[in-house]
């Protein structure tokens, strides 16, 4: 059995050329085997991994995470500070939490700029 990965959002356009409006999963494995039937092996390209792209979209995935949470850690805590019947506890924790969090967007940050000096091509990527 011959197995070739392809892209799933290509499918819809070729469901569009052999005159399919309707997007199922029954439509979509037809459109995949008539792409088969219609496409050589030999003209279908492999796309090499690129370990430091994907280690680079791995750190930015982490790096919105994270800063998603600085944000509410944040708002929370700010909450927290306005209510007079807020414990001291809950805002320390709070604090806590905001401190370990800038300290590993820190720590994303100079590992990605590391990754952009390595590779000049990374370094115009993620700063977009």
């Amino acid at each position: 059995m011959h197995v070739v990965r392809l892209n799933p959002r290509k499918v819809p356009y070729l469901l569009e050329v052999l005159g399919q409006r309707a997007k199922t999963d029954r439509l979509d494995a037809k459109a995949l085997h008539a792409y088969g039937k219609i496409v050589d092996p030999s003209e279908i390209q492999i796309c090499k991994l690129d370990e430091r792209k994907e280690k680079l979209a791995f750190l930015l995935s982490d790096y919105f995470f994270l800063r998603q949470q600085q944000t509410t850690f944040a708002n929370h805590l700010e909450a927290l500070e306005r209510n007079p019947f807020s414990s001291s506890r809950s805002k320390d924790f709070v604090r806590k939490q905001l401190q370990a969090i800038r300290g590993q967007i820190k720590a994303l940050h100079e590992e990605m700029e590391k990754l952009s000096r390595e590779d000049e091509e990374l370094g115009v990527e993620w700063r977009r």
